[in-house]
């Protein structure tokens, strides 16, 4: 295997360092390290479900993802979630929905919120992990763990490409397509 930017082989992961009731105010909380890469997520509820919603017999959950206007290399992110950020919320959404007992939760509302601190790749994997860290450490009735991983196809020399895992934030920006799996 080749040699990356950083040392790792092409199918190797970073460090990881996972935290839980990271934010005590929070019903569950989870804050999550992939290297340069860090994430936080607070979740609340069970919470009753809004006058102007509608009733339902299982639990709505609503995530909200969002950068740190400091967290991109690339750019500066403004206080309004923006197409990307609200496409990871519904990957959260879907993601996190299947492992949740929500029907155990009729009228019910969880929130879940993920803040990106510092963005170097592999964010919606590390945002993943660590919402459902999140859940469990709320007490939430859940079927499993969810966790998450990516892997990109990289530009090489000479018209050779690479797949590489967990690939950092120049390999992401250089990469020709990326793929995260969810399990």
């Amino acid at each position: 295997d080749a040699k990356r930017n950083d040392g790792r082989e092409t199918s190797l992961f970073r460090p990881i360092f996972l935290e839980v009731g990271f934010i005590s105010r929070a019903s569950g909380s989870a804050f999550a390290e992939y290297r340069n890469s860090k994430v936080v997520c607070s979740v609340s509820g069970p919470r009753p479900t809004g006058a102007g919603e509608n009733f339902t017999d299982i639990g709505i959950l609503h995530c909200h993802f969002k950068y740190s206007t400091f967290a991109r290399k690339d750019c500066r992110k403004g206080y309004l979630q923006d197409d990307e950020e609200k496409e990871y919320s519904v990957i959260l959404e879907e993601s996190l929905s299947s492992c949740l007992c929500l029907e155990k939760y009729p009228k019910s509302r969880f929130d879940c919120f993920i803040q990106v601190l510092e963005d170097d790749g592999s964010v919606l994997p590390a945002s993943i992990t660590a919402a459902s860290l999140a859940f469990a450490d709320a007490g939430i009735e859940m079927f499993d763990i969810v966790t998450a991983c990516s892997a990109a196809l990289v530009k090489g020399h000479e018209d050779k490409h690479t797949i590489v895992l967990d690939p950092d934030w120049k390999e992401q920006s250089n990469s020709i397509g990326m793929l995260t799996l969810v399990y």
